[in-house]
Protein backbone atom coordinates (compact mmCIF):
# COMPACT_ATOMS: atom_id res chain seq x y z
CA UNK A 1 0.00 0.00 0.00
CA UNK A 2 1.49 3.85 -1.01
CA UNK A 3 2.50 5.27 1.57
CA UNK A 4 1.37 9.19 2.11
CA UNK A 5 2.85 11.65 4.68
CA UNK A 6 0.31 14.66 4.84
CA UNK A 7 2.31 17.50 5.49
CA UNK A 8 0.47 20.55 6.97
CA UNK A 9 2.29 23.79 8.15
CA UNK A 10 -0.32 25.63 9.73
CA UNK A 11 -0.47 29.80 10.62
CA UNK A 12 -4.32 30.11 10.74
CA UNK A 13 -7.81 28.40 11.63
CA UNK A 14 -9.57 28.22 7.91
CA UNK A 15 -12.55 26.35 8.36
CA UNK A 16 -13.17 25.22 5.35
CA UNK A 17 -10.00 24.03 5.43
CA UNK A 18 -10.59 21.57 8.42
CA UNK A 19 -13.67 20.04 7.31
CA UNK A 20 -12.33 19.75 3.92
CA UNK A 21 -9.41 18.20 4.98
CA UNK A 22 -10.92 15.84 7.44
CA UNK A 23 -13.51 14.75 4.83
CA UNK A 24 -10.54 14.52 2.57
CA UNK A 25 -8.54 11.74 4.61
CA UNK A 26 -11.36 10.37 5.68
CA UNK A 27 -11.90 8.83 2.31
CA UNK A 28 -8.58 8.05 0.87
CA UNK A 29 -7.53 6.07 4.85
CA UNK A 30 -8.24 2.85 3.19
CA UNK A 31 -6.67 2.96 0.31
CA UNK A 32 -3.30 4.36 1.09
CA UNK A 33 -1.28 4.19 4.35
CA UNK A 34 -1.43 7.62 5.81
CA UNK A 35 0.47 9.39 8.69
CA UNK A 36 -0.35 13.12 9.21
CA UNK A 37 2.45 16.18 10.46
CA UNK A 38 1.09 19.20 11.60
CA UNK A 39 2.93 21.96 12.74
CA UNK A 40 1.55 25.49 13.47
CA UNK A 41 2.96 29.21 13.95
CA UNK A 42 6.52 28.81 12.52
CA UNK A 43 7.87 30.67 9.37
CA UNK A 44 7.00 28.71 6.38
CA UNK A 45 10.67 27.70 4.93
CA UNK A 46 11.03 26.25 8.77
CA UNK A 47 7.57 24.90 8.76
CA UNK A 48 8.24 23.32 5.87
CA UNK A 49 11.93 21.99 5.99
CA UNK A 50 10.96 20.51 9.52
CA UNK A 51 8.33 18.71 8.23
CA UNK A 52 10.42 17.40 5.19
CA UNK A 53 12.95 16.00 8.10
CA UNK A 54 9.77 14.47 9.32
CA UNK A 55 8.73 12.97 6.47
CA UNK A 56 12.28 11.11 5.59
CA UNK A 57 12.61 9.78 9.18
CA UNK A 58 9.19 7.73 8.38
CA UNK A 59 8.65 5.23 5.89
CA UNK A 60 6.14 6.83 3.36
CA UNK A 61 6.68 7.28 -0.07
CA UNK A 62 5.77 10.68 -0.67
CA UNK A 63 5.04 13.80 0.92
CA UNK A 64 2.00 15.63 0.91
CA UNK A 65 1.76 18.93 1.64
CA UNK A 66 -1.40 20.58 1.79
CA UNK A 67 -1.58 24.22 3.02
CA UNK A 68 -4.34 25.57 4.97
CA UNK A 69 -6.29 28.05 3.00
CA UNK A 70 -7.17 25.75 0.55
CA UNK A 71 -10.21 23.17 0.25
CA UNK A 72 -11.93 21.13 -2.23
CA UNK A 73 -9.89 17.63 -2.05
CA UNK A 74 -10.28 15.00 -2.99
CA UNK A 75 -8.87 11.22 -3.91
CA UNK A 76 -9.38 11.85 -7.59
CA UNK A 77 -6.99 14.65 -7.20
CA UNK A 78 -4.32 12.90 -4.88
CA UNK A 79 -4.48 10.15 -7.77
CA UNK A 80 -3.77 12.04 -10.05
CA UNK A 81 -0.35 13.46 -8.61
CA UNK A 82 0.38 10.36 -8.35
CA UNK A 83 0.12 9.23 -11.75
CA UNK A 84 1.88 12.00 -12.57
CA UNK A 85 4.85 9.33 -12.13
CA UNK A 86 7.31 12.23 -10.65
CA UNK A 87 9.49 13.33 -8.16
CA UNK A 88 7.27 16.75 -7.50
CA UNK A 89 3.58 17.44 -8.85
CA UNK A 90 1.14 20.01 -7.62
CA UNK A 91 -2.42 20.67 -8.26
CA UNK A 92 -3.43 23.89 -10.24
CA UNK A 93 -4.74 26.60 -7.64
CA UNK A 94 -5.20 29.77 -8.00
CA UNK A 95 -2.74 32.64 -5.94
CA UNK A 96 -5.20 35.14 -3.30
CA UNK A 97 -4.46 38.13 -4.48
CA UNK A 98 -4.77 39.99 -7.69
CA UNK A 99 -4.54 39.20 -10.41
CA UNK A 100 -4.84 35.57 -8.76
CA UNK A 101 -2.88 34.34 -11.36
CA UNK A 102 -2.50 30.04 -11.48
CA UNK A 103 0.52 28.83 -9.11
CA UNK A 104 1.51 25.81 -11.80
CA UNK A 105 2.98 28.27 -14.15
CA UNK A 106 4.34 26.68 -17.45
CA UNK A 107 7.37 26.44 -19.33
CA UNK A 108 5.37 28.84 -21.89
CA UNK A 109 4.27 31.63 -19.83
CA UNK A 110 6.98 34.35 -19.39
CA UNK A 111 7.39 35.97 -16.13
CA UNK A 112 7.26 39.78 -17.77
CA UNK A 113 4.26 38.95 -19.33
CA UNK A 114 1.66 39.95 -16.64
CA UNK A 115 -1.28 39.00 -19.38
CA UNK A 116 0.02 35.23 -19.66
CA UNK A 117 0.13 34.68 -15.81
CA UNK A 118 -3.58 35.78 -15.55
CA UNK A 119 -5.59 34.86 -18.63
CA UNK A 120 -8.23 31.74 -17.36
CA UNK A 121 -5.85 28.62 -18.10
CA UNK A 122 -7.67 25.47 -20.02
CA UNK A 123 -4.48 23.39 -20.00
CA UNK A 124 -5.25 19.74 -19.42
CA UNK A 125 -3.33 16.83 -18.44
CA UNK A 126 -0.22 17.30 -17.16
CA UNK A 127 2.74 20.13 -17.96
CA UNK A 128 6.18 20.71 -17.43
CA UNK A 129 6.24 23.83 -14.81
CA UNK A 130 8.99 26.45 -14.30
CA UNK A 131 7.29 27.34 -10.87
CA UNK A 132 4.94 25.25 -8.28
CA UNK A 133 2.81 26.54 -5.75
CA UNK A 134 2.46 24.32 -2.65
CA UNK A 135 -1.50 24.14 -1.88
CA UNK A 136 -1.57 20.33 -2.80
CA UNK A 137 1.88 18.93 -3.80
CA UNK A 138 2.95 15.31 -3.84
CA UNK A 139 6.86 15.09 -3.80
CA UNK A 140 8.73 11.55 -3.93
CA UNK A 141 11.27 10.28 -1.15
CA UNK A 142 14.01 10.36 -3.95
CA UNK A 143 13.78 14.23 -4.53
CA UNK A 144 15.54 14.70 -1.42
CA UNK A 145 18.76 12.93 -2.57
CA UNK A 146 18.96 14.84 -5.06
CA UNK A 147 18.71 18.39 -3.24
CA UNK A 148 20.88 19.66 -0.42
CA UNK A 149 19.74 21.81 2.56
CA UNK A 150 17.79 23.87 2.98
CA UNK A 151 15.14 22.96 0.90
CA UNK A 152 13.05 25.87 1.87
CA UNK A 153 14.30 29.43 2.49
CA UNK A 154 12.12 32.77 2.87
CA UNK A 155 13.23 36.11 1.16
CA UNK A 156 13.32 39.30 3.59
CA UNK A 157 9.53 39.37 3.55
CA UNK A 158 9.40 35.92 4.62
CA UNK A 159 7.76 34.97 1.70
CA UNK A 160 8.44 32.88 -1.58
CA UNK A 161 9.92 29.72 -0.42
CA UNK A 162 7.81 27.88 -2.78
CA UNK A 163 10.62 29.80 -5.11
CA UNK A 164 13.68 28.91 -3.30
CA UNK A 165 12.55 25.50 -3.46
CA UNK A 166 11.74 25.58 -7.09
CA UNK A 167 15.16 27.03 -8.15
CA UNK A 168 16.87 24.35 -6.37
CA UNK A 169 14.84 22.28 -8.78
CA UNK A 170 15.89 23.43 -11.43
CA UNK A 171 19.83 23.75 -10.76
CA UNK A 172 19.09 19.90 -9.80
CA UNK A 173 17.83 19.08 -13.21
CA UNK A 174 14.41 17.97 -11.80
CA UNK A 175 11.56 19.68 -13.67
CA UNK A 176 8.45 20.16 -11.64
CA UNK A 177 4.90 18.83 -13.49
CA UNK A 178 1.55 20.63 -12.52
CA UNK A 179 -1.44 19.00 -12.86
CA UNK A 180 -4.34 20.61 -14.56
CA UNK A 181 -7.44 18.17 -14.65
CA UNK A 182 -8.44 19.88 -11.43
CA UNK A 183 -8.90 22.94 -9.93
CA UNK A 184 -8.11 23.18 -5.84
CA UNK A 185 -10.18 26.09 -4.41
CA UNK A 186 -7.82 28.62 -2.34
CA UNK A 187 -9.26 31.30 -0.13
CA UNK A 188 -12.51 30.75 -1.97
CA UNK A 189 -11.08 30.93 -5.31
CA UNK A 190 -11.79 28.81 -8.22
CA UNK A 191 -12.36 28.04 -12.23
CA UNK A 192 -16.21 29.33 -11.23
CA UNK A 193 -15.27 32.58 -9.71
CA UNK A 194 -11.56 33.46 -11.06
CA UNK A 195 -13.10 35.57 -13.74
CA UNK A 196 -15.24 37.55 -11.40
CA UNK A 197 -12.60 38.59 -8.59
CA UNK A 198 -10.17 39.49 -11.27
CA UNK A 199 -12.94 42.01 -13.23
CA UNK A 200 -13.48 43.17 -9.72
CA UNK A 201 -9.58 43.46 -8.89
CA UNK A 202 -8.83 45.22 -12.06
CA UNK A 203 -11.29 48.11 -11.13
CA UNK A 204 -9.68 48.22 -7.63
CA UNK A 205 -6.72 48.31 -9.26
CA UNK A 206 -7.42 51.69 -11.61
CA UNK A 207 -9.24 53.09 -8.92
CA UNK A 208 -6.32 53.43 -6.38
CA UNK A 209 -3.42 53.61 -8.95
CA UNK A 210 -5.71 56.60 -10.07
CA UNK A 211 -5.51 57.91 -6.61
CA UNK A 212 -2.26 57.07 -5.76
CA UNK A 213 -1.22 59.92 -8.80
CA UNK A 214 -3.77 62.31 -7.59
CA UNK A 215 -2.17 62.10 -4.09
CA UNK A 216 1.11 63.16 -5.98
CA UNK A 217 -0.28 66.27 -7.82
CA UNK A 218 -1.76 67.20 -4.93
CA UNK A 219 1.25 66.89 -2.78
CA UNK A 220 3.42 68.76 -5.18
CA UNK A 221 0.74 71.20 -5.61
CA UNK A 222 0.44 72.21 -1.83
CA UNK A 223 4.65 72.16 -1.71
CA UNK A 224 4.25 74.62 -4.84
CA UNK A 225 1.78 76.52 -2.70
CA UNK A 226 -1.20 75.81 -5.90
CA UNK A 227 -2.98 74.69 -2.81
CA UNK A 228 -4.21 76.11 -0.24
CA UNK A 229 -5.91 74.92 3.24
CA UNK A 230 -8.56 77.81 3.69
CA UNK A 231 -10.19 75.95 6.25
CA UNK A 232 -7.97 75.07 9.19
CA UNK A 233 -10.57 73.50 10.96
CA UNK A 234 -10.90 70.58 8.32
CA UNK A 235 -6.84 70.07 7.85
CA UNK A 236 -4.69 68.90 5.02
CA UNK A 237 -5.46 65.08 4.76
CA UNK A 238 -9.51 65.73 4.66
CA UNK A 239 -8.65 68.17 1.87
CA UNK A 240 -6.81 65.58 0.18
CA UNK A 241 -9.40 62.49 1.10
CA UNK A 242 -11.76 64.50 -0.71
CA UNK A 243 -9.75 65.49 -3.48
CA UNK A 244 -8.65 61.50 -4.09
CA UNK A 245 -12.52 60.31 -3.85
CA UNK A 246 -13.49 62.89 -6.23
CA UNK A 247 -13.30 63.53 -10.14
CA UNK A 248 -10.47 66.62 -9.68
CA UNK A 249 -7.10 66.16 -11.60
CA UNK A 250 -5.01 68.96 -10.86
CA UNK A 251 -3.06 69.97 -13.71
Amino acid sequence: MTGIFVGLPCTREYQPFRESLSIFLNKIKNDYNIEVFEIKYHMRDDARNIIVDEFLKSDKDYLLFLDDDHSGHTPEMLESLIKANTMVCSMKCYSRYYPYQITTITEDIKYHDNHSLYVLNKNKGYGECRFLGFGMALISRELFSRIEKPYFKCDKLGEREDNYFCEKLTLAGITPIGCFDYVLTHDGINDSNVLHRRQTGIRKFIKETNQRIKLRQIKEAIKNKEVYVNNQSEGKLNVIDVCLNSEIILA
